[in-house]
């Protein structure tokens, strides 16, 4: 049985999501980042979290004022994401770690 360890805030940005694929931040991600909380406060997007590129047909929906708990280092540095619609998307994310 695996023991869930708790994880803390340490790092926020906001983030614009527009046609070109969109990652999280690398050098917040460096600093030991285990977690990430991201909601879509404007717009839609399409994303993707095993290393691909989503586009307008490809990847899993996140619809405004929804919310996204991206678990794990390996999904953290792979997660894309694109808009998805007309309008580009604003997401807050707020980075943890242990």
């Amino acid at each position: 049985m695996a023991i869930e360890r708790e994880t803390n805030g340490y790092a926020f940005e906001k983030i614009l999501i527009s046609e070109q694929p969109k990652s999280l931040n690398p050098k917040i991600l460096s600093q030991g980042a285990k977690k990430a909380f991201l909601t879509l406060e404007a717009g839609s997007v399409r994303y993707l979290y095993h290393g691909e590129n989503p586009n307008d047909s490809t990847g899993h929906i996140l619809e405004e004022r929804n919310f996204l708990v991206i678990d794990g280092q390996s999904k953290l540095s792979k997660i894309r994401f694109v808009r998805f619609g007309d309008f580009d998307a604003t997401a807050s994310v707020t980075y943890e770690r242990e």
